[in-house]
């Protein structure tokens, strides 16, 4: 397990030369979302509750090659799949870096809805396992 405190998502994202955006992408409900994923970059709701695992999901989104279709018209499994899948990475990381039962629950809550809704999956567990590894190692202190 890596230490919480050296572990930064910024750092992540910046090593994986994904851009950190500072103002929400257009059309996303500030209210509702933690963040959200584009192919300009990421976005992470200064209110979110817990912004690492919010950062993860959404660099799993631009990794997972989600970005591409989430712009346009999408059918609701389509999403459902998607969404479970960046969850599932943002899971397999906070949990390596040490985040609470509580924050992991309310990801295996989510990916347990998302999955209920979802069709196909869009890649490959060992790529989810892969993309997991990659914005881990991105985020560790040199």
């Amino acid at each position: 397990m890596v230490t919480p405190s050296l572990w930064l998502w910024p750092r992540a994202a910046a090593r994986l030369g994904i851009p950190v955006l500072e103002t929400p992408p257009s059309g996303v409900d500030t209210t509702e979302a933690g963040g959200a994923a584009t192919l300009d970059g990421i976005w992470v709701n200064s209110h979110e509750p817990n912004p690492v695992c919010a950062a993860v999901h959404e660099l799993a989104h631009v990794l997972l090659g989600h970005c591409a279709f989430l712009g346009g018209p999408v059918t609701s499994d389509l999403f459902h799949a998607a969404e479970a899948e960046a969850e599932l990475v943002a899971l397999r990381v906070c949990q390596r870096i040490g985040q609470t039962d509580a924050q992991l629950n309310e990801s295996v809550i989510y990916i347990a809805i998302m999955l209920r809704y979802a069709g196909s999956p869009l890649n490959s567990s060992e790529k989810l396992e892969l993309v997991a590894k990659i914005i881990l190692n991105a985020g560790l202190p040199a």
